[in-house]
C-alpha cells in the first residue's frame, strides 16, 4: 500500500489480502503510517500484519502496544503475535 493511500487502509486491504507489509515511518519521506488504522483493516480482512519501525526507536513507536502485530522493534523471543 503505498503511503498516500494510508489514511484509507480499507479501500486496498481486501479479504484476498494475507499480509499487510508496511514500514512507517517510511523511508525516505518519513511518513508516519496509523498503526493501529491498518491493523483494524487488516484484521478485518483476516490478513496478518507486519511493520517495519526500523527508523523509530521504541522509545517513540510501539507497534505490538498499539496493535497485535510483528514488529521490527520487538524482541526476537516475542516477536510473532497471534491475531485474534
Amino acid at each position: 500500500m503505498p503511503a498516500s493511500r494510508a489514511d484509507r487502509p480499507a479501500a486496498v486491504i481486501t479479504v484476498d489480502t494475507r499480509v499487510v507489509y508496511f514500514e512507517t515511518p517510511t523511508n525516505p519521506m518519513l511518513d508516519v503510517i496509523d498503526i493501529a488504522a491498518v491493523a483494524r483493516a487488516a484484521h478485518a480482512a483476516g490478513a496478518l500484519v507486519v511493520v517495519d519501525s526500523t527508523f523509530a526507536s521504541p522509545v517513540n513507536q510501539q507497534p505490538r502496544a498499539t496493535a497485535r502485530i510483528w514488529s521490527s522493534t520487538a524482541r526476537p523471543s516475542t516477536s510473532v503475535a497471534t491475531v485474534t
